[in-house]
């Protein structure tokens, strides 16, 4: 995890590449283009600012484009920071990396704002503190012990550094940069993006698109699982259909694949739609009385709200209106978040397959086997 600029420069087994790396997760929206054959940066900018990261960000991106004399087609990979931070900022940055990702068909890789800092200090391994915005406590990572980040305390953090003569970096650094033996740079408070860039282009390409990382509840209060609207789905939702799926899976499915599949007798989708957008799907095939889940997909921004949980419990009552009498599906073991979703709507574990689901890294993962019985 901590490299040095130098040790990825140097690395011959990797391919070169453009990277486009952008953080917008504190004050400022900033965005740079690196080419890893040399270590080399060919354009940045970072503008300070506490809000409007929405209408800087693609013009920035256009201009380093253009200083760069690059297509959007000549970036191999997006390398973005994930949070903690300011919870409008971080949202629109990934959002942005993840549709510059899908529209030109690259990885893109999230690492978390601490981590991002840390990659800064090259070799050394920094303590990286960040106020958690009012709450009256701070982000924290350790550096020396790994990448786990804590929510500590004033009290807790001093604690913490107490006669530890360590680097100090983040943007709540200076608030204990008094005590004895502790060393700042601050010009490394933020992540440095050549670095961040550095690093996205020699780990292995994700499976799935980032996810932003909260250590706290956001601010922000997201819009009520109660306001969105379930619906059986045609082929006119197929093309936004497809791009949900896409941001949600690294095999995404195209919009022909998907009306060819609701053409199957017994083949039905569900949408949930928030303010007329799809925010989540569901494609479900019944084959006599026995039915199997095709897919479930909630937007990556979205989860953890109840949208999946508000389709399950509009597939039950489909179910029983049509007189099916069990539910099967298939989920990734590593997925803990889904298989969750799936215990609380009745599912249980009924089998596995080994080696079912191919990943990027050539290593295939077991699909855990679940199902739902009705009551006769």
């Amino acid at each position: 995890m901590w490299f040095t600029l130098d040790l990825l420069a140097s690395r011959p087994d990797e391919a070169a590449m453009i990277v486009l790396a952008l953080d917008t997760c504190f004050a400022r929206c900033a965005a740079c283009l690196f080419e890893s054959a040399g270590a080399r940066v060919l354009a940045e900018e970072s503008l300070a600012m506490e809000r409007g990261h929405a209408e800087v960000l693609a013009p920035m991106a256009a201009r380093l484009l253009a200083q760069a004399k690059l297509q959007p087609s000549d970036i191999r990979r997006v390398a973005v920071t994930t949070g903690p931070g300011t919870f409008t900022g971080l949202r629109i940055g990934l959002s942005f990396a993840r549709a510059f990702g899908l529209a030109n068909s690259i990885p893109v890789i999230g690492l978390d704002t601490l981590q991002a800092v840390a990659l800064g200090a090259g070799g050394e391994h920094p303590f990286i503190v960040h106020k958690a915005g009012q709450s009256g406590y701070y982000y924290c990572l350790e550096a020396a012990r790994g990448d786990q980040i804590t929510l500590l305390s004033l009290g807790e953090v001093e604690d913490r550094l107490a006669a530890k003569p360590i680097l100090v970096l983040g943007t709540a650094a200076d608030v204990f940069s008094g005590h004895e033996g502790l060393r700042r740079n601050h010009k490394l408070d933020l992540p440095v993006l050549a670095r961040l860039a550095a690093y996205a282009a020699v780990v292995d390409a994700p499976d799935a698109m980032p996810e932003p990382v909260y250590v706290r509840a956001p601010d922000a209060k997201p819009q009520a699982v109660a306001k969105v609207a379930i619906k059986l789905s045609g082929p006119s939702d197929a093309e936004t259909m497809s791009r949900l799926h896409n941001a949600c899976f690294a095999q995404g499915w195209s919009a022909a694949d998907i009306v060819a599949m609701l053409a199957v007798p017994g083949t039905q989708g569900l949408v949930g739609e928030t303010d007329h957008q799809i925010v989540s799907v569901l494609i479900i095939r019944n084959i006599m009385g026995e039915a199997e889940v095709l897919t479930l997909a909630t937007a990556p921004m979205l989860r953890r709200q109840g949208h999946g949980a508000k389709l399950l419990g509009k597939l039950d009552e489909l179910a029983r209106g049509a007189g099916i009498k069990t539910i099967f599906l298939e989920v990734a073991e590593s997925n803990a978040a889904a298989q969750g979703l799936y215990a609380h709507a009745g599912f249980v574990v009924s089998g596995r397959r080994k080696g079912y689901y191919a990943r990027n890294n050539g290593v295939a993962e077991d699909a855990i086997l679940m199902k739902k019985v009705f009551p006769a």
